[in-house]
């Protein structure tokens, strides 16, 4: 939305009602308003940071045109001949990863192409492009169907390895790690995270030389649970599809990713990349499991070096009308009734006076409430953690 000139109310007017909206809704039941102090402003980057890195994904490589996923091998020639000549330097994750822990340095705008779910074609046709340009990227496969139709078989992966590229785990069998199947219990949630994770992993280091060490989220879902699974199984990173660029401040398992389409074109591929990693601190925040009732959205951005000309907020992937506050820095969308239980995905976008586009992206999950959640005195301080 765009900002409009409003009457000047004071900035402990503006208070009070931030505080009367979030009592409101906050619980189905009874509500005791709990002291709320303002949300943190979220830390600048420090001094050294990293240069902003991003992560394009792909999917198929064909030349029929399929369906959203699938990009020809002429799109995709175009894309690095373009990226290469805008200066993007082409590194891996694992260059990432050691620059992170200052071990070692980083060309001026990196970049990493990775590719989803093991087809055959990402080996007929993106391969030798790959080859033409010197090029490594990283291959998320589902170890279940490896070997079947249309998909790669464990020669075409040693051979991906062989030539320098990675391959990572998408899981056993590409299904929602976030929540239990209705047949399951906790003990066979237990064991198919299991599965999906771990064993995968040791599954697919069993078969290649190198070692597994990054994850692809199916669907892109996660949570703080599955996070917690895979640094027990061993991996360093995990990749989503929140389209975000990534900086020494993300976290090496919530890596954003900007989803390639047939009608990514090298221009908008560019516009892209041009945006920029937006810092906030965001209620729910990033990756949490909320079993309290959920009825807002709270994202604070950062005050910027150049005023804020627009600010946006698109709620699972469609945008939608949410209040700004500016004298707050803040971005409110509250819902008619209680989030159901579901994985809910969030961008803030913001573009400052001179055109500058800034992305922040997270996703959550809103799972069961708690059986005595309509029964108990709901405060601020349950729905805003370390209140």
């Amino acid at each position: 939305m765009k900002l409009q000139p409003t009457r000047a109310l004071s900035p402990l007017l503006l208070h009070a009602a931030l505080i009367a909206a979030l009592a409101l809704t906050a619980c189905v039941r009874k509500v005791t308003v709990a002291p709320l102090k303002p949300l943190q402003t979220p830390l600048s980057p420090p001094s050294h940071d990293l240069p902003q890195l991003a992560i394009l994904a792909y999917h198929r490589v064909n030349p029929s045109i399929s369906n959203h996923m699938t990009v020809s091998p002429e799109l995709l020639r175009s894309h690095l001949r373009t990226l290469q000549l805008h200066g993007f330097s082409f590194i891996t994750l694992d260059l990432w990863l050691a620059a992170l822990q200052g071990l070692a340095t980083l060309p001026p705008k990196p970049i990493i192409l990775t590719f989803d779910d093991g087809w055959l074609d990402q080996y007929l046709y993106a391969l030798p492009i790959l080859n033409d340009y010197n090029i490594p990227a990283v291959f998320y496969v589902y170890s279940a169907t490896i070997g079947s139709t249309n998909t790669m078989s464990w020669d075409h992966l040693r051979e991906l390895a062989r030539r320098g590229h990675t391959i990572g785990c998408h899981s056993a069998t590409h299904c929602d790690l976030t929540r239990p199947f209705p047949f399951e219990d906790h003990y066979r949630y237990h064991q198919r995270l299991l599965r999906e994770t771990a064993l995968a992993r040791n599954e697919f280091q069993h078969h290649l030389p190198s070692p597994i060490n990054h994850f692809c989220y199916p669907y892109g879902y996660y949570n703080s649970n599955v996070v917690a699974y895979l640094r027990r199984a061993g991996f360093r990173s995990a990749v989503t599809v929140n389209p975000v660029a990534n900086d020494s401040s993300t976290s090496p398992y919530h890596l954003g990713r900007f989803i390639v389409a047939p009608w990514t074109d090298p221009h908008a591929l560019l516009d892209l990349l041009a945006a920029r990693r937006l810092h906030v601190t965001s209620l729910p925040p990033e990756g949490d499991i909320r079993q309290n009732p959920t009825t807002l959205l709270l994202a604070r951005l950062p005050s910027p070096q150049i005023p804020y000309a627009s600010v946006r907020l698109k709620w699972n992937w469609r945008w939608t009308d949410a209040q700004w506050l500016p004298d707050q820095s803040a971005l409110l969308l509250t819902f008619p009734q209680p989030l159901s239980p579901g994985i809910y995905t969030a961008q803030v976008h913001a573009w400052d006076l001179l055109s500058n586009h800034y992305i922040a992206a997270w996703l959550f999950q809103q799972s069961h409430s708690a059986p005595s959640a309509l029964t108990t005195t709901c405060t601020l301080s349950q729905l805003v953690p370390g209140r």
